[in-house]
């Protein structure tokens, strides 16, 4: 299993021509149809780390993979269907997971605040417990990881925003949230398990594991520099993850 961070400043644009060259013809496209430089900017970091990241499990160069999506939107790799893999990016962070069972993540900046709106789309149980909380920092500390993990599971189903945030719920009131009420079409026999870690001190991530990760758990993410990503795209050589620090 592997959990890879990039940190970006959406207004430098000095990697983003080595980026691009993990990209295929479609993703590029993509790319150039962004109006604002931010966007474009954090787009084609998120694909050059997803492929970066494909390139170093799978053992193939990052811009010869070909890669498709479901009828949810959610990326896999034909030529590697055992190989199980999701992005998320947001405001200054790009993230990949991979792993050999379904697996999903998402990020958001730290400092987000809870809105009204947003609460009710959550489930009734998480409203309550969110509810109970003082107002301000506490209380938007605790949506923040209750989101980003409702997110992640979401994204490791394959579903993403078509699955409804209320129609399943997480337990919050211990230290670690636990699915308390699944979706109904989710088996409740599959063992799920979850992380949030807060990266750096501006985002909150998290992960949603399909299966038992072992006596090792979940994982932090690995740092991974713009550089060393813009270094793989344009070397367009496989990746030796474990030959970098952390």
């Amino acid at each position: 299993m592997e959990f890879l961070a990039l940190p970006i400043d959406e207004t430098d644009e000095s990697w983003v021509s080595a980026w691009r060259q993990a990209l295929d013809a479609e993703e590029l496209a993509q790319a150039d149809r962004f109006r604002r430089a931010a966007d474009r900017t954090r787009y084609i970091a998120a694909h050059a780390l997803l492929r970066t990241a494909i390139s170093a499990a799978s053992g193939r160069p990052p811009a010869s993979l070909t890669l498709t999506r479901g009828p949810y939107g959610k990326p896999f790799l034909p030529a590697t269907p055992a190989l199980h893999f999701n992005l998320t990016h947001t405001a200054g962070l790009v993230a990949v997971a991979l792993h050999s069972s379904p697996i999903g993540c998402d990020a958001e900046p730290a400092n987000r605040h809870m809105e009204e709106g947003v609460l009710y789309m959550m489930a009734a149980e998480e409203r309550g417990w969110l509810r109970r909380l003082p107002p301000g920092a506490v209380r938007d500390r605790a949506f923040i990881k209750l989101w980003v993990i409702k997110e992640a599971f979401s994204k490791a189903l394959g579903l993403g925003l078509s699955l409804d945030p209320s129609a399943y719920a997480f337990d919050c009131a211990g230290e670690k949230m636990n699915l308390c009420r699944a979706p109904a079409a989710h088996t409740r026999d599959i063992i799920w398990n979850f992380s949030t870690t807060l990266f750096g001190l501006n985002h909150w991530v998290a992960l949603a594991v399909q299966g038992d990760p072992g006596s090792a758990g979940l994982p932090s993410p690995r740092h991974l520099s713009a550089g060393v990503v813009a270094g793989a795209a344009t070397d367009g050589l496989p990746l030796r993850l474990s030959a970098l620090p952390g």
